[in-house]
This record gives structure tokens, C-alpha cells and sequence, in this order.
């Protein structure tokens, strides 16, 4: 009887395997796609990487080359993976820009959902590679090489909103904000090849990625779109914002229309079509004031909620003084009083004699003064009658936790400058700032054909309008004059001095001519600004 026990024992051990098998079969079975790329079946770890955003491939789309690399690691791909990375920080010092291109893509074959490389990679492309070759049409080339290899990443990564908002990012910013932007946007727009490469993934020929006045894709509306599928996903709670401020990140899909309406002008389109461009920049720019942003002191946000909460702090404030409505007159009464005459004599000082005169001991000494005469809300609740003492107590909470609130608002409405742009939208809007946009362009192109007095005029009817601009837009007058107008202001003094003119007597933005003209000579750094782009064909051309 013996013998049959090593028979029986392979009966139970097959018996045990075939049992085995079975949920094998159910967890590890591979996941298979329809005809819309929606999962038709699949096992139940198959269904979970599908769920979670981890499967890199599904039944017959298997990358072979990224399967053979995991196979050969032995489990240890985390490893390889951190060994390849430095090895690429190594090549990237080195500006070894091909041996590094290899160890990322080898990283993208063993790691598909390390996130970093597939922005370090596309970042070496479309900026270190781009940057080796002279002809633009190159730089051009490397550049969607660049942009083309993220898009890859967000195949792999399809619930990752940073991979898509950093694809918006490069169509904007690389092509729109290049040393050569002017030639990449003209070969944008007329680039059929890569507009149909870009078909599946958004509506290239759509209104919303199409300009208004010669319907080709833009590149900054194309960004946008890649925007909107970043923030649909954050919406959506498939996965939250990693690595990136919600505040930024929100703020560069309405910031796309402005920079669209910025390009156009300067490519000469103005009128009703940049009117409408500022009008969408507007329009966007409110939504995301609208829009709750999580904030780092775990609260939600909305930008244009400024201005409620301000009236909240005034109607509080109002209250409490109510309750003693002598009590801010006394408290200051009193700590004057208790101040030496030296120290209310540094007090009374104006600030134009504080800058030319004092010391900085002097300026401490003026800082701790003003401190301590400093009335907070807590001072004045103490001294209302005990009797209304409660009520103030409530009050004084309610008036603490405003103004905090309102700070926090106004903290991240000036990160993103978001009065100013607001205003900015609204004013480019106006007649007087299209005229004076087109006067500007007209006194370029003018200077180009080297009509001198004409560009003179031009600019002198262009600076009239802005200053009645800067008079009913003050707000303006600091960033818009610092950035957007300093070169035509360059112009107009270049222009003066081959005149031999001097600057006119009533001349109302002499400010600006003053702050340009303590700068270096632009004779030698001014470079003739061309009307128009340069045709795709000319080959070197410079911007």
C-alpha cells in the first residue's frame, strides 16, 4: 500500500493547483479595451491599475523594449531607476545633451509614472537641444520634439493634471515667449503636419484654438486647451494638484487669452479683434476670481471676495467704535502723552525729511514709536462699559477673524498681480488704448522705412492717449510703463536725438522718459522692430 502514497500525493498537489489557478486567473488576468478605449474586461489587478492610473499597457499594445527592461531588473526597477537618474544629472552638468536624452528615456521605460522625467526630458529638448542649432526652423523642430515627448507622458499618466497643465505651459511660454517667438508662432500656425499630429488629443481646428482674424491655431489658445484638461481633472477629484501652487495653476488658463491679445497687437491686429481677446482675457480673469483656491492655511479662497470682506471689516469696525466712540481718541491722547519730546518730535517728522535725513538708528527708533502707538481692536474693546462688554467681546472676534481673512485675500491677489491685470484687461478694451496700440505699431514700422518725423508724430498722438489712460487707470501707470512701453519710449528718444529735437516742454509722461533715459545709450542696443514676421522661408532669420 506504500506505493500508492506518492501517487496520491501528486493527485492533492495537482488537485491544489488547478484550484489555484482559478483566482490567479481572476486577479492577473490582462485588461482588454473596446473600440472607444474604454476597459471591456480584465482581471481584478488589471481593473485596478486602470482605476488608479498605473497600467502602461492592455491586451496587444504591450511595449516590448519597457517590459524586457522590468523583466531584466528582477524587481529591483526602483533602483535602476535612481541609478539612471544620476547618471543624467551627471550628462546634464556635463551638457552632455545625448547620453542624457538615452538614461531618461531608459527612466521612462523602467518608471512611466515618474512624473519628473518626462518634464526633465521634454524641458532638455525643447530648451538645451533647441538652443544648439542657429536656423530657427531647427530650434522649431526641437521644440516639439519637447512638447511631443510630454504629451507621450500624459498617455502613461492620463490622471496626472501637472503633465497636462506643463504641455499648456510649453505651447505658451517656449513658442510664444522664445527669443524667435515671431517665427515659432508663424510656423505654428501654418504647420498642417503638426496640427494633425495634435488632432486626437484637442480640437486644434476648433473656435477656441483658432485666431480670430486669419482662423489658424494659436498657440496660445492651444494652450489654453491643454489647460482646461488639467483643471477638469483637479475638478473633477480624479487626483489632486501635487507639486504646483493651485493659485498659479489656476491663473494661467485666463492669463493665455491676455498673452493671445498681447501677440496679436503686436502683429499688427487691433481693433475689434483685439477687443474681443482682451474682452475673453476679462472675462476668464473674473471666473478665476470666482474660483475657490485652496489655500496653505487650509481654507478655500476666492480672490473677488475682497471686496465683501472689506465692508465686513468696516461694519464691524463701525460697531465697536459704536460701543466707545471715544475710546481711539483717548488711547492715542494718552500714549502721546507718555512719549518724550524727542521721541514725538521723531514721530511728527514728514516722510520726505525721514528719507533725506535720517539715520537708521532713527529709522528703529521711528519703527518702535509707531508700534507702540499702534491702536488694535482688543485696546478699544477694553474700553467700552462693562455692561456692553460682551457684545464688543463678539464683536472683536468677528473683526479679528475678518481681517485675517482679508489678508490672506489680498496676499495671493498680489502674487498673481490680479488688480492690475483685471484693470489692464478693461483698459485695453477702451478706444483710446487700440488707437494708441496701433499708433505705437505704425511709429515702427514708420522708423523701419526710416520716416522719422512720422514715427515722431505717431508716438507723440500715442502718448497723449496713454496719459489720458494712466489718468483714469492709475493703477496701470508703474508695470504697464516699466514693461510694455519702455521700448517705444526707447524709440521716441532714439527718434529725438536723430532729429536733433529736444524733449518737448509740455511733454506728459517726462517721468518715463527721465527713468528711460538714465539707462545706457539705446543707440547701441536698439534692434529695429520688424512689422511683421519673418515668411517661414527665409532661413536664419533673426528676431
Amino acid at each position: 500500500m506504500n506505493w500508492l502514497r506518492p501517487f496520491e500525493r501528486k493527485i492533492v498537489y495537482g488537485a491544489l493547483i488547478v484550484a489555484l489557478l482559478i483566482p490567479l486567473f481572476h486577479l492577473g488576468q490582462p485588461a482588454s479595451l473596446d473600440s472607444s478605449g474604454n476597459v471591456r474586461s480584465g482581471g481584478y489587478l488589471a481593473l485596478a491599475r486602470q482605476e488608479h492610473g498605473l497600467s502602461q499597457a492592455s491586451l496587444g499594445e504591450i511595449d516590448p523594449a519597457s517590459e524586457s527592461m522590468r523583466l531584466a531588473t528582477l524587481g529591483l526597477r526602483g533602483v535602476a531607476a535612481n541609478l539612471l537618474w544620476t547618471k543624467a544629472n551627471e550628462y546634464k552638468k556635463k551638457e552632455d545633451w545625448d547620453n542624457l536624452s538615452a538614461a531618461l528615456n531608459q527612466i521612462t521605460k523602467l518608471q512611466p509614472n515618474f512624473i519628473t522625467v518626462w518634464e526633465f526630458q521634454s524641458h532638455n529638448l525643447s530648451y538645451n537641444v533647441s538652443a544648439e542649432f542657429d536656423d530657427f526652423r531647427y530650434r522649431y523642430h526641437w521644440v516639439k520634439k519637447g512638447i511631443d515627448f510630454l504629451i507621450q507622458g500624459t498617455l502613461y499618466n492620463a490622471k496626472e493634471p501637472r503633465l497636462y497643465h506643463t504641455v499648456g505651459w510649453y505651447f505658451g511660454q517656449k513658442i510664444g515667449r522664445a527669443d524667435e517667438h515671431r517665427q515659432f508662432r508663424d510656423l505654428f500656425r501654418h504647420d498642417r503636419d503638426y496640427h494633425a499630429t495634435l488632432r486626437p488629443y484637442v480640437d486644434i481646428e476648433s473656435p477656441e484654438a483658432c485666431s480670430r482674424h486669419d482662423q489658424l491655431p494659436d498657440n496660445w489658445l492651444v494652450g489654453r486647451l491643454w489647460y482646461i484638461k488639467a483643471q477638469a481633472i483637479v475638478d473633477s477629484g480624479i487626483r489632486p494638484l501635487r507639486g504646483k501652487s493651485p493659485l498659479v495653476f489656476h491663473s494661467d488658463r485666463p492669463k493665455s487669452f491676455m498673452n493671445h491679445a498681447e501677440a496679436i497687437e503686436e502683429e499688427g491686429h487691433f481693433g475689434e479683434v483685439a477687443r474681443a481677446a482682451w474682452a475673453d482675457g476679462h472675462r476668464e480673469w473674473m471666473e478665476f476670481g470666482n474660483r475657490e483656491i485652496p489655500s496653505s492655511w487650509g481654507i478655500n479662497i476666492r480672490l473677488n471676495d475682497y471686496a465683501r470682506v472689506a465692508e465686513d471689516v468696516a461694519r464691524w469696525e463701525a460697531q465697536l467704535l459704536s460701543l466707545a466712540p471715544q475710546a481711539r481718541e483717548q488711547i492715542e491722547k494718552e500714549r502721546r502723552e507718555a512719549l518724550t519730546d524727542e521721541e514725538r518730535q521723531l514721530l511728527d517728522t514728514p516722510l520726505e525729511q525721514r528719507i533725506m535725513r535720517f539715520t537708521e538708528s532713527q529709522w528703529q527708533k521711528v519703527m518702535e514709536i509707531e508700534a507702540r502707538m499702534r491702536i488694535s481692536d482688543e485696546d478699544i474693546c477694553r474700553r467700552v462699559p462693562s455692561d456692553k462688554r460682551v457684545d464688543a467681546e463678539r464683536i472683536t472676534r468677528k473683526l479679528t477673524s475678518a481681517r485675517t481673512l482679508l489678508d490672506r485675500i489680498d496676499r495671493y491677489r498680489n502674487q498673481v498681480n490680479f488688480v492690475y491685470w483685471k484693470t489692464r484687461c478693461e483698459a485695453e478694451q477702451t478706444d483710446m488704448a487700440l488707437q494708441a496700440r496701433q499708433l505705437m505699431y505704425q511709429a515702427r514700422r514708420d522708423w523701419d522705412r526710416g520716416n522719422l518725423e512720422k514715427t515722431k508724430e505717431d508716438l507723440d498722438r500715442a502718448w497723449d492717449l496713454w496719459a489720458q489712460l494712466f489718468e483714469q487707470y492709475p493703477n496701470l501707470k508703474e508695470d504697464l510703463a516699466a514693461t510694455d512701453l519702455k521700448r517705444s519710449m526707447e524709440l521716441y528718444r532714439l527718434t529725438l536725438s536723430q532729429l536733433g529735437e529736444e524733449l518737448p516742454v509740455n511733454f506728459k509722461l517726462k517721468w518715463l522718459f527721465d527713468a528711460i533715459s538714465q539707462q545706457e545709450a539705446v543707440t547701441q542696443d536698439y534692434v529695429p522692430i520688424q512689422s511683421s514676421p519673418a515668411p517661414s522661408g527665409e532661413a536664419g532669420a533673426k528676431p
